[in-house]
């Protein structure tokens, strides 16, 4: 674990905010990430974005992604200057009902605000 994550809890987006995360990922992700998360556009290949439906992204923490959302990381720029704390939470939370281990499932990580 990178240093200094476990400091950075991401805060719980509020209930039904789904929609809101929804357009949020659609203007600043999907240029690269696809609509869909799986990195199959275009962009995608020419920037070498993840697939964010893979297993290693449902094992990051909520911390560890809001980190990667915030600061960047590789290729990926940081997008802290221009996101705030709840929209990159929305952000986390959303990416969370991208990865189909998530997709039906109870987990407390998805918009439930606990």
């Amino acid at each position: 674990m990178t240093p200094g994550l476990i400091a950075c809890k991401a805060p719980r987006p509020p209930e039904g905010s789904v929609r809101e995360a929804a357009t949020l990922f659609a203007a600043v992700c999907a240029r690269c990430h696809g609509p869909t998360g799986h990195a199959d556009v275009p962009e995608s290949r020419a920037v070498g974005a993840k697939d964010l439906t893979r297993e290693e992204v449902r094992r990051m923490s909520d911390a560890a992604l809001a980190h990667q959302i915030r600061v960047g990381g590789g290729r990926m720029p940081g997008f802290g200057d221009v996101l705030g704390d709840r929209e990159i939470a929305a952000l986390v939370g959303y990416l969370r009902t991208l990865i189909p281990a998530f997709q039906g499932s109870k987990d407390t990580r998805r918009f439930s605000g606990k």
